[in-house]
């Protein structure tokens, strides 16, 4: 692995990138995402009509639908991009093999193009 490092020529400032990156991956999960979500669906006035509804998540086409929580969306999208900064496209390819949002695209779109590490 450190022959690999050294080929790659990383700085330290790299270096400290990819660990706040393995840092955040490490920390949030799917599993804590979904506990939040099953909180915050509990409590949120405005949900999507035609939802069919499981162990208090909304799905639509099963995916797990998320409130328009900013906070909530970071998370997803830290787990989702940070871990590896793909583009829009692929990023929103995984997002949507789980979750579903009304404005999804156009959220990941604008996530990504303000994310420092892929422009």
């Amino acid at each position: 692995m450190e022959m690999a490092a050294l080929e790659a020529d990383m700085t330290q400032l790299d270096w400290e990138v990819l660990a706040d990156i393995i840092v955040a991956a490490l920390t949030i999960s799917d599993e804590g995402i979904l506990s939040e979500m099953r909180r915050l669906t509990a409590e949120w006035q405005d949900k999507p009509e035609g939802l069919t509804w499981e162990d208090g998540l909304g799905q639509e086409e099963g995916r797990i639908w998320i409130p328009e929580s900013e906070e909530l969306w970071q998370k997803i999208l830290g787990l989702y991009h940070d871990s590896c900064h793909l583009g829009s496209s692929s990023t929103l390819e995984l997002v949507t093999r789980s979750y579903w949002r009304c404005d999804m695209t156009d959220w990941i779109k604008q996530y990504v193009q303000g994310c420092h590490m892929c422009c």
